[in-house]
């Protein structure tokens, strides 16, 4: 065999190997692109299964509400005022929207005054 043949016989090799790993590039990329699409068809049917009103984005977040009033307290220490904290923590799968975590009420200073009957 001479060397013109051998060299004709590599290229042929090399551009097979190149074409067999282009056609195993795409047949990748098409696996990949349809389990994305079988993804995004499962959010969706999810999603489907959701009454109409809750679609919007804003419709899915969460808001928390304290009501009520603190009626009275006993033994504090008066002189200084009281009131209550809080701290908001979340998991991983939750995010905070509008930072700071901690909130605290008013302060109020009571006047001190004795309570018969308090056991």
């Amino acid at each position: 065999m001479s060397r013109q043949e051998r060299e004709a016989k590599d290229k042929k090799r090399k551009v097979r190997l190149e074409y067999r790993q282009e056609q195993k590039e795409k047949r990748n990329a098409k696996i990949m692109e349809e389990k994305r699409k079988r993804k995004n068809k499962q959010k969706w049917e999810k999603l489907a299964k959701i009454p109409r009103i809750l679609k919007n984005k804003a419709d899915c977040k969460a808001e928390v509400h304290f009501i009520g009033q603190i009626i009275g307290g006993l033994e504090f220490d008066t002189d200084d005022g009281l009131f209550c904290q809080m701290e908001l923590q979340t998991g991983k799968y939750w995010q905070i929207l509008s930072p700071p975590c901690r909130y605290q009420t008013h302060t109020t200073y009571a006047r001190v005054r004795k309570i018969s009957g308090v056991v």
